[in-house]
């Protein structure tokens, strides 16, 4: 497990110095769902006014930045594994409480401290899911919120994507998918209630492009939220709260 971590580290610090250039003017389709399901955690996260939130894989400090209005004068905290990740999000979020490097199942923080827990790009490359949910369900208050997203396993041509992946994954980690019900039934365990979900559509007009970036928002909005979502949603960005 050490090993497995340590090469998903070591993927992020290499990637540290140019990984916020996803969110500023999105060229593909990887680059602008970022963007897009940043919007979309964010949309959900305004009607809980949370005062405390803490950012699970923050990266370079774009998601920290985006909830600075939601934890105004609260708690505001990022976790990486990244030191390199940290040093960037340093400056792109100054207003932040704190940063931390650590394992995000094992969390150096106290229980029942938080509002909200936003945790994107992280839950496919993680060793121990389970973990990571009961962790995060101990540092959140009772009725507290989480917001992560993980690569939907249900999606139509998954099994052609799965041979690159699987071959991609031999260089370096690549996330893991897994299917809405399986994380439905994950969060049960752990504790939570499973409250909205959001389904990103993207890769229907090619990779790479303004055309495939306008395409893939627009099926995002149209489909993302329905059934036909589910078999060609790339990603599912899942909403869930902590039982009281």
């Amino acid at each position: 497990m050490d090993r497995y971590r340590n090469a998903v580290r070591d993927k992020f610090d290499r990637r540290a110095s140019t990984y916020i250039h996803n969110y500023r003017l999105p060229r593909s389709i990887s680059q602008d769902a970022k963007v897009q399901r940043l919007k979309a955690a964010k949309a959900w996260a305004e009607a809980w006014r949370s005062s405390a939130v803490l950012d699970l894989g923050c990266g370079p400090g774009v998601g920290l930045r985006e909830f600075q209005m939601s934890a105004a004068g609260g708690l505001l905290v990022g976790m990486d594994l990244s030191m390199e990740m940290l040093q960037v999000a340093r400056v792109v979020c100054p207003g932040a409480t704190g940063l931390v490097q650590a394992d995000v199942t094992r969390f150096p923080l106290a229980s029942q401290t938080f509002d909200l827990v936003l945790s994107l790009g992280v839950f496919g490359y993680l060793a121990d899911q389970e973990g990571f949910l009961a962790e995060t369900g101990r540092v959140l208050r009772p009725g507290g919120h989480l917001i992560f997203n993980f690569p939907n396993k249900d999606q139509v041509f998954w099994q052609w994507r799965k041979k690159a992946v699987t071959r991609d994954s031999k260089r370096e980690p690549s996330p893991k998918a897994f299917s809405p019900r399986q994380v439905a039934d994950m969060l049960e365990r752990a504790g939570f209630h499973t409250i909205s979900r959001r389904f990103l559509v993207y890769g229907l007009a090619g990779n790479k492009g303004p055309q495939a970036v306008l395409v893939s928002r627009l099926a995002g909005r149209i489909l993302g939220g329905f059934s036909l979502g589910r078999i060609l949603g790339r990603s599912c960005l899942m909403a869930a709260r902590r039982s009281c």
